[in-house]
This record gives structure tokens, sequence and C-alpha cells, in this order.
């Protein structure tokens, strides 16, 4: 007995040593500060899901304001201008890999940006003036906002691959009969769906900030020539979610889904499924059948070797 009682006095401190030791792990704080090109300073504005992506600006060798992307690995990188001596990152998407903002080109002009790590930095264009600037940005990088100049206003606009640079007081202009305008559009949910932002609220006669929401992810957006169509019903969800995918012709599909980081965690394969609609219920498992935990995930579906869609999963507690 006298044993006994020693192993489990011995057998808990060490469950105590290793779950303090856990908690401390998990409690750790740091702070980092992530250095300039030049002095005198350099600005952070927007952070990945996991932290490990940070952007914003800092100023070159010769003095010129640039925007960077900083990670732990590469440290600070510049994301360059579209041919000005200017730019700024405001916003970054959840894995990091798409940067938005603002830069000036060579006529001048501020214009808005997205930047990828294939294509670099991209012109977004304006709504028919010179200027531009993009705010925010969906969780897979897909959707951004902002605002831009037209004929003769500032206008709040959404882009996205499929429509280029949508000016929102047209796109959603039965909800403004009234004579209302969306000047700014300063941010916007994960999955694109809710939009927020300044405008003009023309049954009070004031400058309000407003909530719209578009009626649909807007990262649901299909392509054009698309060969299938694909929803998740619900989403967000709780504890499983049921993809609907209806083919217009003979195909191998392939589903897969990926966490913010980009690693996949689960995937699905089917051989030459024939036209029409087919159902898979995904209970948020990874590949060796092991609960998922709460977040954002992105599903991706191909049709042989060409990537179909992609759409944003919220998974819920």
């Amino acid at each position: 007995m006298k044993h006994q009682a020693l192993f489990q006095r011995s057998l808990c401190g060490l469950m105590l040593l290793l779950m303090t030791s856990l908690f401390n792990e998990i409690l750790a704080q740091q702070l980092t500060w992530l250095g300039v090109w030049n002095p005198p300073k350099s600005y952070a504005t927007a952070v990945s899901a996991d932290g490990r992506v940070v952007v914003g600006w800092s100023y070159d060798a010769i003095g010129d304001q640039h925007a960077f992307r900083w990670t732990p690995e590469g440290g600070m990188q510049d994301l360059g201008t579209l041919g000005g001596h200017r730019s700024e990152a405001t916003a970054v998407s959840a894995d990091g890999r798409v940067v938005v903002g603002g830069s000036y080109d060579a006529d001048g002009y501020r214009r808005a940006f997205r930047w990828t790590p294939e294509g670099g930095m991209q012109d977004l264009g304006t709504l028919g003036g010179h200027r531009s600037e993009a705010t925010a940005v969906s969780a897979d990088g897909r959707v951004v906002v902002g605002e831009s100049y037209d004929a003769g206003n500032w206008c709040a606009f959404r882009w996205t691959p499929q429509s280029g640079m949508q000016d929102l007081n047209q796109a959603f202009a039965e909800l403004l009969t009234d004579g209302s305008i969306l000047y700014e559009a300063n941010d916007l949910t994960p999955d694109g769906r809710y939009i927020v932002g300044y405008g003009y609220n023309a049954a009070t006669g004031r400058y309000e900030a407003f909530l719209l929401d578009t009626g649909t992810p807007t990262a649901l957006e299909m392509p054009t020539g698309s060969e299938s169509t694909a929803t998740a019903y619900p989403n967000p969800f709780r504890e499983q979610t049921t993809f609907t995918i209806t083919l217009k012709a003979p195909a191998t599909v392939r589903l897969q889904v990926f966490d913010v980081l980009g690693r996949e965690v689960a995937r699905r394969t089917w051989a030459q499924l024939g036209v029409g609609e087919h159902r898979l219920v995904w209970k948020a498992r990874d590949a060796y059948g092991q609960p998922l935990p709460p977040g954002l995930y992105v599903f991706r579906l191909s049709l042989g070797d060409r990537v179909e869609r992609r759409m944003l999963l919220v998974h819920l507690r």
C-alpha cells in the first residue's frame, strides 16, 4: 500500500508538471518587432488568421513608402508599387497569400491593388475615374471591397475575379431608390456576404454607417462557362453540412477541404459521375476521421484537372 500511494503521488506530480508546462506554453506571450527598411518607421495594418503573416507599409532605402508582407521566415518583403512611388497594404486574406491596398501608378493616381505570390501586384481598376482604394478582403482572398471615384463621386465597390469592380450603388440599386448613396466599403465578413461602410442616408438626411447584406456569400460565384453547380447547406454549420453537386456533363469529381493555412484536411473523389445531382454529407472530420476544430475552411471542387469552384465554409461550435 505504501508503494502504491507513493506511485500515485508521483504520477499526480508528473501530470501536474505536464499540465503546468502545457498551460504555460498555451499562454506564452511574445512581442515581435518587425523592423524597418529605412528609418523613421514601419506601420502594420492587418494580420492573417494564424498570426504568421503581417502586412502594412514602411519606407524603402530612398525614402518611398512601400507596402510590405512580413513572415517569420522571410522577414519584411517589399510588394512594390503600380509604377508610382508609394503603396500601402490595408488587409490580408486568412491564409496570408492575398494582400490588398492602394498604390500610385506611373501617372500619379492612387489605385486599388490585389497582390498574390504568383501574380504580384494587380491594378483592380476604377469605376470610371482615376482613383480607387482597396480596404478589405474576404477570408479566401477572392472578394475585395473599397472605394473608387467615378465620373463625379466616391462610390463603394466590390471586386471579384468573375465580375471585376462593381459599384455597390448600381449592384444594389433596388435598396437605394430614395436617393441614398454608399460612398465607402470598409470591411466585409469572411465569406463576403456582409459589407460595412459609410454613406448618405437620404431618409434621415445624414451621413451614416451602413451594413449591407448582399444576400449570398460572394465566394460562391461560379466562373463563366462553368460545367457544374455546387452548394453547401447549412453554412455556417455545427455538426455537418451537405454538398449538393449538379453536373452538366459526366466527369471525375474531386472534392477537397482546406484549413485557413492552406492544408488539405479532407478529400473525396468520384470516378466518372453522370449528369445530374449528387450529394455528399461532410461531418467536419479530417482524412483520418478525427473531428476538426471550429473555424473557417475552404471547399474546392475540381472536374478532372480543372478547378471548377471554391467556397468558404464556417464551422461553428
